[in-house]
């Protein structure tokens, strides 16, 4: 009782509230004082617990509910301000917003322009179609519109939709590829199929003779001109090929070759067509990209400057085949810079310069660049020229040579800087840079050779071709085919290949295959002497097949590739036909071109 008098004395008092009111911030409270104790004074039992609970309990159920009403309460009055807030608004709006009077001759002008409206090509053009959107915008935006009768109204309203239909159409149609874009056949079919397709007049508009409609006509017309003007520009172009190939592939320079050669390029520079002239058939409109489609469209189409790129092509190698056959003298032409006579003519700085005048490019001229027939004719009018050139040379190292020694040789050495020398060196450098394009320059090749003094030979093996005419009965291997390479001072050295197999026949001819007993690696020195010999039968005779011939004594390594002879007891006769192939991978050195023998009477 004490504690709630306290309270209440303190809930009373003003002087203790610090906001300034004599009302409590939260409100009123009711004060009821409980009397209880966790442990009774007479037992261990609680006192007056569970009652004050339940009051609370209650209390608490009975405050929420009074919160909820008030809720409740507070939103239904906000509403119901709010509605009304509303409706007046709503009001205002009304007042202000009330339509004004119609035109009552609002229904005369709208009909008057559908009497006077002109055909679809006239009313949609881009210079009329502003302005007459402008009225028909008026009439749909005029206050007594909606009481138009519905066939006016559907008149107005269609028209606007069909104008931005049409803008729209009219659009996408400008933003297509046209047929004058179109660099290939597929492009052309794909702007075909879209003007055909998503791109034809809607059916439900009758825009015949509009702008857009005369452009789409116009493009679905210039389809087909342009696949037949492509079609002629390639076959003009295919014709010209085929008149080249047929040149570059001829079996002979003579008689009209040089003429028709001239005539192909000259027919060349005749265009079947005014490249700047419009195909017959396009017609022009005068609005953009209207213009009529010219030939030179056709010809930039990709198979048309393919052939065009063919053409180039087979051009210019026929040109530079025309250009070699006149410089080889198979033609009746007289530019003959590369025929080297076997004597005479001019200098070798002077038929450099010729050259050079004649071809600046000399890779143009290489003999792999040409096909066959024609090729095999101009290496062997090529390689005449540097067998001349050749010969040539080597009779003025031949003079220059004291004896066949390779002393002698080694001192020619030292005299193959000589400028005369040199300009041969060069000379025949480039004629064999026609027809090998990595070809060493003669002279230095031959320097190198001439100082080498020791060489490596490992044969691999042999093919030995045997004529079945050279004797009845036929000659045939009787024994090993043996190498001997024989110092001046010392003995031979020797090696054996053996007979693998029995002979395969090829016509009248008969090939055996010789292998090394063992590694057949020898080294050689100039002044060695070197022989190859196979023992062979025909019938009860026996024979040698011998290699002993060659260009020098001082160098033997072209014996074997020289033509035999058949050595009996009885004498010696050539071997004719036999040949002797060395197989792929073997080491032999090679006697270079400009190798000079020895000059008769030293």
């Amino acid at each position: 009782r004490h504690a709630v008098r306290k309270f209440a004395d303190f809930l009373d008092d003003p002087d203790s509230h610090t906001h300034g009111s004599e009302f409590l911030p939260f409100g009123s409270v009711e004060l009821r004082g409980y009397a209880v104790a966790v442990h009774g004074l007479s037992s261990a039992e609680p006192f007056g617990i569970a009652e004050l609970f339940h009051d609370a309990f209650a209390s608490a159920e009975r405050h929420r509910d009074r919160a909820s009403q008030s809720q409740r309460r507070l939103k239904g009055t906000v509403a119901a301000v709010a509605a009304a807030f509303a409706a007046l608004l709503l009001g205002a709006a009304v007042e202000w917003f009330q339509p004004k009077p119609a035109d009552p001759g609002l229904a005369e002008q709208v009909q008057s322009f559908r009497d006077r409206e002109p055909p679809p090509g006239i009313r949609l053009a881009e210079k009329n179609l502003p302005r007459n959107r402008r009225a028909l915008a008026a009439f749909h935006a005029d206050p007594g519109f909606e009481r138009l009768p519905v066939s006016l109204r559907d008149f107005v309203e269609g028209r606007l939709r069909e104008i931005d239909n049409y803008r729209e159409y009219f659009a996408r149609l400008q933003t297509l590829p046209c047929p004058a874009d179109a660099r290939s056949l597929e492009e052309l079919d794909r702007c075909e199929g879209i003007l055909q397709g998503e791109l034809a007049l809607p059916l439900n508009y009758n825009w015949d003779g509009t702008e857009a409609a005369q452009l789409r006509d116009k493009w679905l017309a210039d389809i087909p001109l342009l696949r037949g003007a492509e079609a002629k520009w390639q076959e003009w172009y295919r014709g010209l090929v085929n008149q080249a190939l047929a040149l570059t592939h001829a079996a002979s320079f003579e008689g009209e070759w040089r003429a028709n050669a001239n005539a192909v390029a000259a027919g060349a520079e005749r265009k079947p067509f005014d490249a700047d002239a419009a195909i017959p058939g396009s017609r022009s409109l005068p609005q953009p990209r209207g213009e009529a489609v010219t030939y030179k469209v056709a010809a930039e189409f990709d198979r048309v400057y393919q052939a065009s790129r063919d053409w180039d092509f087979a051009r210019a190698r026929l040109t530079h085949l025309g250009e070699l056959a006149d410089a080889l003298g198979l033609t009746a032409a007289s530019n003959r810079v590369l025929v080297i006579p076997p004597a005479g003519g001019m200098p070798p700085s002077e038929w450099i310069k010729r050259i050079d005048e004649a071809c600046p490019a000399p890779e143009a001229w290489r003999l792999a660049n040409f096909p066959q027939p024609g090729r095999t004719l101009l290496a062997a009018r090529l390689h005449e020229s540097i067998g001349h050139g050749a010969n040539r040379v080597k009779r003025i190292l031949a003079a220059k040579l004291t004896a066949d020694s390779p002393e002698a040789y080694r001192r020619l050495a030292d005299t193959l800087e000589e400028p005369a020398i040199r300009d041969w060196g060069r000379l025949l450098t480039l004629l064999l840079r026609l027809d090998d394009s990595h070809a060493a320059d003669p002279l230095e090749e031959l320097a190198a050779f001439l100082r080498t003094k020791e060489f490596a030979i490992d044969a691999k093996g042999f093919e030995l071709t045997i004529p079945l005419s050279l004797r009845v009965p036929p000659v045939l291997p009787s024994g090993k085919l043996t190498i001997a390479v024989t110092p001046p001072t010392g003995t031979a050295e020797i090696i054996a290949f053996e007979h693998s197999g029995e002979g395969v026949s090829h016509g009248l001819t008969t090939v055996y295959q010789f292998v090394p007993e063992k590694p057949a690696a020898l080294s050689y020195h100039p002044g060695d002497g070197l022989k190859l010999e196979l023992p062979v039968r025909s019938g009860e005779q026996r024979f040698t097949l011998s290699w002993a011939d060659g260009a020098t004594m001082t160098f033997h390594f072209d014996r074997w590739q020289r033509e035999p002879k058949l050595v009996s007891a009885s004498g010696s006769e050539p071997a004719t036909g036999v040949k002797l192939t060395m197989l792929s991978g073997s080491r032999w050195p090679r006697l270079p071109l400009l190798l000079p023998a020895l000059s008769p009477g030293k």
